[in-house]
């Protein structure tokens, strides 16, 4: 075993036989450990935020499990629980402890990637679809009971139903500019049933009469007059963002740089080495790198390491030392190279990191052959088995068929020619 992993192992014994009687740990190591304590000390509530460069506070559920490890049950009758905060905060945290705080929900946050799986599996096709699928959401629920939370200045089901039909036209909006999904023709449910459209009539009375929390409470006047007629439909975009469980605006990405003018000629301009570089920064600035942690003083950490690797990812005009994409692009160059983490948090976040990698670059294939880029899903698929293999693009064909040979034995190898 790693030395860092033993050493974690014989305090948490020494801790639990009460040879140790104080344990200073880390935020993020509450939700690591499983050590009952009579007395639990939270010493400060805000943590470094690389992303927006300001000490921010911790969630509160951090605060709770921070604070459960007071007087576990089967190890304690009580516990003590302290917390050390700001005057400023002292009353918000009196009310946290003492008051139950309501429950509220995030779905709005990630509405666009949930309709484009309805969308995409052919559950939703249409703005009176996409209603009623949010009438059974939590969202919903909520909506009405705390509506200044989420923006609403109004708890009437008719602006309840407003408003959602605002937020579904934007996000399908959005959906269509990444390229996810097409939208037809649209005009109000009561004027296409007026010009005649049977289905839009259909759609417009009969329809309502499976009635949905939405629709029971609605003013069947408003929802005619505010909803399309709009049929939706899904795009092949749109369908491999949802079987890859990748974010929206990660399609918008690819589609934005595979539509730009230029890219063919800069595609063939370019040698190998460019090629590859491109397809690694394609990925590695998806969306799903945004949260990639870039924690306080790691910028100087990723300069030191990019002065190790072939492809400095600062040449990037949008990246910089603190960076999560940047980081990512330096991870994963860092794991095919096998170049040892600097720290152990680096050897961590290298996991998060190739876990979404598989996931992006298997899209990237799949848009680039949808878009009969055929060069670029060549790449996109030596890159995707460079790290299976844990091998850079011009490692020897040798090196790329002994993945678990040892850097030492590959020299060797490589030296006298055995391969």
């Amino acid at each position: 075993q790693p030395p860092v992993a033993r050493d974690r192992e014989l305090v948490e014994e020494l801790f639990v036989s009460c040879k140790i009687q104080v344990l200073i740990c880390t935020a993020t190591l509450a939700w690591g450990i499983n050590l009952p304590a009579h007395l639990c000390v939270i010493k400060g509530t805000e943590f470094y935020d690389a992303k927006t460069k300001r000490y921010q506070p911790f969630p509160v559920t951090d605060v709770l499990q921070m604070m459960g490890r007071a007087g576990r049950p089967q190890f304690d009758q009580t516990g003590v629980a302290m917390i050390f905060v700001e005057e400023s905060l002292k009353d918000f945290y009196k009310k946290f402890l003492y008051e139950p705080f309501p429950v509220e929900s995030h779905l709005a946050e990630f509405l666009h990637n949930h309709l484009n799986a309805e969308i995409a599996a052919g559950s939703v096709s249409s703005e009176r679809e996409a209603l009623d699928y949010l009438s059974w959401t939590y969202f919903f629920r909520r909506l009405p009971m705390n509506p200044s939370y989420y923006g609403l200045d109004t708890s009437d089901p008719d602006g309840v139903a407003v408003f959602l039909i605002g937020l579904i036209r934007q996000i399908l909006g959005d959906l269509q500019g990444a390229g996810c999904v097409n939208i037809g023709t649209s005009g109000p449910l009561a004027a296409a049933a007026a010009a005649g459209d049977g289905n839009a009539h259909e759609s417009a009375t009969s329809k309502w009469q499976s009635e949905t929390s939405i629709t029971a409470k609605t003013s069947k006047e408003v929802l005619q007059r505010k909803l399309s007629n709009a049929k939706v439909s899904p795009t092949q975009i749109g369908r491999i963002a949802s079987f890859y469980y990748l974010d929206f605006r990660t399609m918008a990405h690819f589609v934005a740089e595979l539509d730009d003018p230029r890219w063919g000629a800069r595609w063939a301009s370019w040698d190998a080495d460019r090629k590859f570089r491109k397809v690694l920064e394609l990925v590695s600035d998806a969306h799903e790198f945004a949260e990639v942690p870039v924690r306080h003083n790691e910028d100087q950490l990723n300069v030191d390491l990019s002065e190790l690797l072939p492809w400095n990812p600062y040449s990037v005009p949008t990246w910089l030392p603190d960076s999560p994409h940047g980081k990512a692009f330096l991870l994963i160059q860092a794991y095919c190279k096998r170049v040892p983490a600097p720290i152990k948090d680096y050897a961590t976040d290298t996991k998060s990191v190739l876990d979404q990698a598989a996931r992006v670059l298997n899209a990237l294939i799949e848009v680039a052959t949808h878009r009969g880029l055929a060069e670029l899903a060549a790449a996109a698929v030596q890159l995707s088995q460079c790290l299976t293999q844990g091998r850079f693009w011009d490692d020897p064909a040798w090196a790329q068929l002994q993945p678990r040979l040892n850097p030492r034995r590959s020299r060797v190898v490589e030296k006298d020619g055995l391969l």
